[in-house]
């Protein structure tokens, strides 16, 4: 479990994290069961939440007329094309917008959820959907279990119910639903997940759950 824990650290953040042994694909899958728990200790220190991963999957979709070869080729490129530029550009917009109402109405603990929802759907969008790539650094997904998803359901939701309560909980079902729709769509047009893919929903999860929240508080 400490092995996991550690792994789970190591991925998300930017904390460079000691590993005992080399770990498993069984290993790093079973680690995503900690990842709401790092999101919400590591608030400081995340690898950016992955908005990279945003920034090229938006510019995949933005390759129209060409096959998912391609698409999983574009998000390999470390530039930023118009679609990425701009989709990274809502994101920041919608977040900076939102993020002062947010803290007005619930102050400081509603930045450990916000931290929480992503990390949550990265588990959910890799056991539900297969990996794109051959190989590649995500692949350990397909060594995922449902117990995994599981056990980062419940502690993610303990950590969101802590902070938030009940409008924290029913703002979690659409921030999820919206992650699984963005890994939908990866099926559709690269043939299913890869970490850009994983961040991307994360990050629409992060602004869908931001958006919930402020509407319940307004009602």
């Amino acid at each position: 479990m400490l092995l996991r824990l550690r792994l789970a650290a190591s991925f998300l953040t930017v904390v460079p994290v000691p590993v005992p042994r080399a770990p498993t694909d069984r290993d790093l899958a079973g680690s995503m069961a900690f990842y709401p728990l790092v999101g919400a200790a590591e608030l400081l220190v995340t690898a950016g939440l992955h908005v990279d991963g945003l920034s090229d999957f938006a510019d995949a979709l933005g390759a129209s007329g060409r096959g998912p070869e391609r698409r999983l080729e574009v998000m390999r490129d470390p530039a930023a094309g118009p679609m990425g530029v701009a989709a990274l550009g809502v994101y920041l917009a919608l977040k900076v917008a939102a993020l002062p109402a947010l803290l007005q109405a619930h102050g400081a603990a509603a930045l450990v959820a916000l931290a929480v929802v992503p990390r949550l759907s990265f588990p959910w969008v890799a056991r539900l959907f297969p990996y794109a790539r051959p190989q590649g650094k995500g692949g350990f997904s397909r060594e995922l279990r449902t117990w995994d998803v599981g056990a980062a359901t419940a502690l993610g939701a303990a950590l969101v119910g802590a902070s938030l309560g009940a409008r924290g909980l029913a703002a979690l079902v659409p921030a999820l639903v919206v992650a699984l729709l963005v890994g939908a769509v990866a099926r559709r047009v690269v043939g299913g997940v890869t970490g850009d893919v994983m961040g991307a929903a994360g990050c629409v999860a992060e602004l869908t759950f931001l958006v919930a929240v402020l509407v319940r508080a307004g009602g």
